[in-house]
């Protein structure tokens, strides 16, 4: 008898992982992509169920795919699948096909044999999250993001190119801390940033990179952990690095009374746009009691970074990843003093979260800021036009977001 794949493929020659398996879900054969994906020689993987090598909360979903290849059905599965030589897992999109044994009836070969074969995500996983921070990124100039393992090595790194001047690949396997311009920073960065994750979920510091010219340039850095998906164990740390800007005129909607100028949008007259100057002390918090800021965020970098920028200037923060969300926050009782919002989220933008409370909560717009990488858009220049809301443009440092809030704090204090 010759076993065969339907269409006459031939699994071992398939160029995607495929496996052969039995009635009790242990593999028969695997081809040399399989043994590559599972770290495994061949005859290691004889007699090995399945089950083992996939994540508990998978193995269910497992079991009715291969049921259903056992009926003669062609089904699929995205399936998180353990590698020995990693001990961590993949995703995978596992299809379950019938084998067909010519000359034997299929009822009678169906309930012992089922041909898996497999399709790596992981590749495509990346470059969909590549591709999510790359815009994220065309949104927040001045930004990049790193994956680093447990050494601090960088493992995947996006903006770099833009901010430092570096080819991204250049730096893979390279310790972070090379950046660095100070040697003392350098040597502590790792005992430091684990410190503080283990004690509040999150580090940052400002310090020096260096660019690929040779200058440097101050950075914000954000770092929170990771965890592999699977077995939650500690896998390394998500870093972002945030242009630290200088203090200068930056341009901010609706607010101050500076280069005050006209524009239209959609045929219609709307506010002036007017620039901020950020050179005088900055105000503190007029309450003795520290005032609540709602942030609202799709971005937990940026979230992060907010938050630090506010807490430095002596505001409580309650963060929320959607204007949605920070919506459902006030119906819920959060008494907050201010808003932050981000102009672009995908559940709910920052114009229509301005728009909602200006309805439920008109007594918080007054004391609402924007914050946008394109503060010059229509969408800007609707809000600050309809809500009189200043609009903050990105990168943005901690003097430009505390005097924007002061000057609002201010402002309704004298209307009261």
């Amino acid at each position: 008898m010759s076993l065969h794949l339907p269409h006459h493929l031939d699994a071992r020659h398939l160029p995607d992982p495929a496996l052969a398996i039995d009635g009790d879900a242990r593999i028969t054969s695997a081809n040399i992509a399989a043994c590559e994906a599972l770290g495994a020689d061949e005859r290691d993987l004889i007699g090995v169920r399945l089950h083992a090598r996939v994540a508990e909360a998978d193995r269910r979903a497992l079991t009715l795919l291969l049921a259903r290849g056992r009926q003669g059905q062609v089904g699929e599965e995205v399936l998180r699948v353990r590698s020995d030589s990693a001990g961590s897992a993949r995703r995978f999109l596992v299809r379950a096909l019938p084998i067909v044994v010519r000359d034997v009836p299929q009822e009678q070969v169906a309930a012992t044999a089922v041909t898996l074969v497999m399709r790596d995500l992981t590749q495509i996983d990346r470059l969909s999250e590549e591709s999510r921070r790359r815009a994220h990124l065309e949104r927040t100039p001045g930004q990049f993001m790193l994956s680093l393992d447990g050494l601090g090595r960088i493992e995947h790194a996006v903006g770099i190119d833009g901010v430092l001047g570096y080819a991204p690949r250049a730096w893979i396997g390279h310790p972070f801390g090379e950046l660095l311009e100070d040697a003392a920073a350098r040597a502590s960065l790792m005992e430091s940033m684990r410190r503080d994750i283990d004690d509040g979920g999150r580090w940052t510091a400002q310090e020096r990179c260096v660019r690929s010219d040779g200058s440097s340039v101050v950075v914000q850095l954000f770092a929170t952990a990771r965890v592999d998906a699977v077995s939650h164990a500690p896998a390394g740390f998500y870093l972002s690095g945030f242009v630290a800007a200088p203090l200068r005129e930056t341009p901010v909607v609706g607010v101050g009374s500076a280069s005050i100028r006209a524009g239209d949008i959609d045929g219609r007259r709307h506010t002036p746009i007017a620039t901020a100057r950020v050179s005088k002390p900055i105000p503190r918090p007029l309450s003795s009691e520290a005032p609540l800021v709602l942030v609202a965020d799709d971005d937990p970098t940026m979230r992060a970074v907010v938050r630090h920028l506010l807490e430095r200037g002596g505001y409580d923060v309650v963060e929320t990843a959607s204007g949605r969300e920070a919506l459902d926050a006030l119906r819920n009782g959060t008494r907050a003093r201010f808003l932050v919002a981000d102009l672009r989220m995908a559940d709910g933008s920052g114009g229509w979260l301005v728009s909602q409370i200006g309805y439920e909560f008109p007594a918080l717009v007054p004391r609402t800021v924007v914050i946008s990488g394109d503060a010059s858009s229509a969408a800007a220049a609707h809000v600050s036009a309809r809500w009189r809301c200043p609009v903050l443009a990105k990168p943005f440092n901690g003097s430009q977001l505390l005097h924007t809030l002061g000057a609002l704090g201010e402002k309704a204090a004298d209307v009261a």
